[in-house]
């Protein structure tokens, strides 16, 4: 635990607990979609160096079943990405908000794995190279705002908790293994890379030197370092 705990994935960690309660109040707070876009959008710039800004645990299962981030570490971002969600709605439960806005209701799962699947392979394309990382924010803003305009529903797990249990918490991590499949089809090259990577105990690529590497969806390498 001490190898996976580390301060570097402290600060990814307390990154995706901010980002995505930051994500969730807009859902909670703003009565159109552009809000919610707009902020994964500056929030990929402010934190993609520091987690990978997934704000979102489909993106998290995506990434994890392309072998583009290690099975535990996904774990931890699940767990943050709930968390903050969870603060949120205590935040805005202060002020009188307790329900997502009119435009932020669950659609029917179809819809919200639809709807999801846009932002996910938007996101597989920025992680493996396949769009140029310095309009990543841009792409990504673009895709959840087309994806939330399209289905008209939540199309994150994290933010739909308090709705129950609804097609938004769970056909959104169903579009993500589906999604991560899609894109391998289509992508051998990129698929065949991450094939062809060795792996320690955890799914993670094997520890070389000081550390143990992996790549945020941004697609910059990152170095974890080794406790001990």
């Amino acid at each position: 635990m001490r190898a996976v705990i580390t301060r570097e994935t402290g600060q990814a960690l307390g990154a995706e607990l901010v980002g995505t309660g930051s994500l969730t109040l807009a859902a909670l707070l703003s009565g159109t979609p552009y809000a919610v876009a707009l902020t994964l959008a500056a929030f990929v710039y402010a934190l993609g160096a520091i987690s990978g800004c997934h704000l979102n645990p489909a993106v998290t299962v995506a990434l994890v079943a392309t072998r583009r981030l290690p099975v535990t570490r996904g774990a931890l971002y699940v767990l943050a990405q709930v968390a903050g969600a969870l603060l949120a709605r205590l935040v805005a439960g202060q002020a009188g908000v307790g329900r997502l806005a009119a435009h932020y209701q669950a659609a029917p799962a179809a819809l919200e794995f639809a709807g999801c699947g846009v932002l996910l392979l938007t996101v597989l394309a920025v992680a493996h190279d396949r769009a140029p990382a310095a309009a990543g924010g841009v792409a990504i803003g673009a895709a959840l705002a087309a994806g939330l305009l399209m289905s008209r529903g939540v199309l994150n797990p994290a933010v739909a908790m308090g709705l129950a249990l609804t097609p938004a918490t769970w056909a959104t991590l169903l579009s993500g293994v589906a999604c991560a499949g899609l894109f391998r089809a289509l992508t051998p090259a990129a698929a065949a890379g991450a094939a062809r990577a060795p792996e320690g105990h955890d799914g993670a690529p094997e520890r070389r030197g000081p550390g143990r590497a992996w790549t945020s969806p941004l697609g910059r390498k990152r170095r974890v370092e080794r406790a001990g």
